[in-house]
């Protein structure tokens, strides 16, 4: 029984947040490039190798500190990206820290539904994780154009 709830939560929580980060990956991009292809460009390339080194990085903290002080800093980084979005002038900085929310928590959060399950549940969920964030990726996306759409 433990192991439904270990899934449903490791993978319901991961489902959401993509979908968040589905959307919102798009959303920003599009408020940003209205600062001009120079600033948008920068501020993409800066965010996109922030998001690699936040990989690293995340392995690293878990190994210090925990995997779950990594994910709850993970969520303060990306709750104060979302509010740097209340003032329009700090959009690159939301940018910005956005990418670094959506790098850090990958080890840990793979390494976590892992442990979570006995090892012959392993492989399926090795197999099963990446689909699913592709998945809600792509249903955020959708969701930003049904929503630009109508």
């Amino acid at each position: 029984m433990w192991i439904k709830r270990n899934i449903a939560m490791l993978y319901g929580v991961g489902y959401s947040k993509g979908f968040i980060n589905g959307f919102l990956s798009w959303y920003l991009s599009l408020r940003l490039y209205d600062w001009g292809l120079a600033v948008f460009a920068a501020v993409r390339l800066v965010a996109q190798v922030l998001d690699s080194l936040a990989n690293l990085a995340g392995g690293y903290l878990a190994d210090k500190i925990g995997r779950k002080p990594t994910l709850i800093i993970t969520d303060v980084i990306y709750v104060s990206s979302i509010l740097c979005l209340l003032r329009s002038e700090l959009l690159p900085l939301a940018v910005l820290l956005f990418y670094v929310a959506d790098g850090l928590p990958t080890s840990a959060s793979f390494v976590m539904r892992i442990e979570s399950v006995p090892e012959n549940w392993r492989g399926k969920i090795i197999s099963i994780g990446p689909a699913l964030s592709y998945a809600s990726y792509a249903a955020g996306s959708f969701a930003l154009g049904f929503i630009a759409a109508s």
